[in-house]
């Protein structure tokens, strides 16, 4: 194991792989944070898009809230044939473009020390020393081995984020997807269409 400061390590251009990810959120510049992110987050996304275009309503309710949430705005936000023309970098890259991908979370945080393990590492802040806020993984881009940020590894914690909003919202979960859906695209949700339609033509 490798114990070291952001800083020194992981490097992205001229900072260090984190900080470029960070600027990229707060700038809202999707094309560069889907550089950042590892092939495994972009290809969460890319899925996702498949999904809004032909999951059925059944195997839909199946799936987690944030998987959920995901696919449900996608239909919400895009024609099929946008969603047809976009892959997962390009999916991510609107998600920050659009703030989808909210820069709060990010806005004042730094890490201060990465442990790495062979191709991954993980990121701690200082406010939580035993629990990694950020995962890396090393993989082969443009024939080099490059750092990437694993946001993939991360979701987990997102999923009972979502699961702890929505417990302590006092909405059943539909109400509260409905609601959220309707505040962030300032559009009427029908939820039961979305459920039943794919992406509209």
């Amino acid at each position: 194991m490798v114990l070291t400061t952001s800083n020194a390590i992981l490097g992205w251009g001229r900072r260090p792989l984190f900080e470029n990810y960070r600027l990229a959120l707060l700038n809202a510049d999707g094309k560069t944070a889907a550089e950042i992110v590892c092939s495994q987050t972009t290809g969460w996304y890319e899925r996702a898009g498949k999904d809004a275009l032909s999951l059925a309503e059944s195997a839909l309710r199946q799936t987690d809230i944030m998987r959920k949430f995901s696919i449900l705005r996608m239909r919400l936000e895009f024609t099929t044939d946008q969603l047809e023309r976009m892959d997962g970098k390009k999916l991510f890259s609107h998600a920050v473009d659009k703030g989808w991908i909210g820069s709060a979370m990010v806005r004042n945080i730094q890490l201060h020390r990465i442990e790495i393990q062979g191709n991954q590492a993980e990121g701690y802040v200082k406010n939580s020393p035993n629990t990694p806020a950020f995962h890396f993984i090393k993989e082969k881009a443009n024939g080099n081995s490059q750092w990437k940020l694993s946001l993939v590894k991360s979701f987990p914690l997102a999923r009972k984020v979502f699961e702890r909003i929505i417990s302590s919202s006092g909405m059943e979960e539909d109400q509260w997807i409905a609601a959220t859906l309707t505040t962030l695209s300032k559009k009427k949700v029908d939820l039961k269409e979305l459920y039943s339609k794919p992406a509209t033509q």
